[in-house]
């Protein structure tokens, strides 16, 4: 029987590298037209994605929290002129995740409220306690699954985390991002001694996608995502 050829890091930094260098993220077709001015903006079709850079091109209606509170304020419809919504929470570490269904992925989106008062929305994506091993989490077309436990393991720092593969799957397609993540998460597991967020190029692009999100919305909020 032949023996599986082990994945090493370097070989899937150039899996990444490649994903980002092709056209894989198209506007019509991914239903973007239209965008609200929460979405991220990746250029249309033509547009060969470069990593981060593609996702620092928001628009810049909103900034911070009175960002927050305008985009909760903002009533959702269907085509009908009626509203379609269904509403989740998971109590998380700190706080609580409240995710907004609106029968359209580019509609749905969760917001972190914190204990503390403050608020975090998470356009284009909803969270759901299940589906995922104790401790811990993975994101998958616009899903992010939090395994038991989150109020222990999970906060908005990892939810942070784990919106930056939510934007990697918008650049990337769905896909190729889940071989990529995929291979990354077992490559992590089955290699304790590695730095999961640093060593791992999927990891660290993903922290680096979902800072790159705090930072543009909310500057001061000191949220990162987690390091360990």
């Amino acid at each position: 029987m032949k023996k599986i050829k082990k994945l090493t890091l370097s070989e899937l930094e150039n899996v990444v590298t490649i994903i980002e260098q092709q056209t894989i993220v198209g506007g019509s077709d991914k239903g973007y037209d239209n965008r609200n001015p929460w979405e991220p903006y990746t250029g249309g079709g033509s547009n060969s994605m470069s990593g981060f850079s593609s996702y620092t091109n928001f628009t810049n209606d909103f900034f911070g929290d009175s960002a927050s509170q305008a985009f909760l304020n903002t009533p959702s419809s269907s085509s009908s002129g009626t509203s379609n919504t269904s509403v989740t929470e998971v109590k998380i570490n700190g706080g609580t995740l409240v995710s907004y269904n609106n029968s359209g992925k580019k509609d749905d989106y969760t917001v972190y409220q914190g204990n503390d008062g403050s608020l975090v929305v998470f356009e284009g994506v909803t969270a759901k306690n299940d589906y995922a091993p104790d401790g811990s989490a993975y994101q998958l077309n616009g899903t992010v699954h939090v395994g038991a436990g989150p109020t222990a393991c999970f906060d908005v720092g990892t939810m942070v985390h784990e919106y930056g593969h939510h934007l990697q799957e918008e650049s990337w397609g769905t896909f190729p991002y889940a071989i990529a993540a995929g291979l990354g998460s077992l490559i992590g597991r089955l290699d304790e001694s590695i730095d999961y967020y640093k060593d791992i190029p999927t990891e660290s692009n993903a922290n680096e996608r979902g800072q790159g999100y705090i930072d543009q919305y909310y500057p001061n909020s000191g949220i990162t995502p987690p390091t360990k």
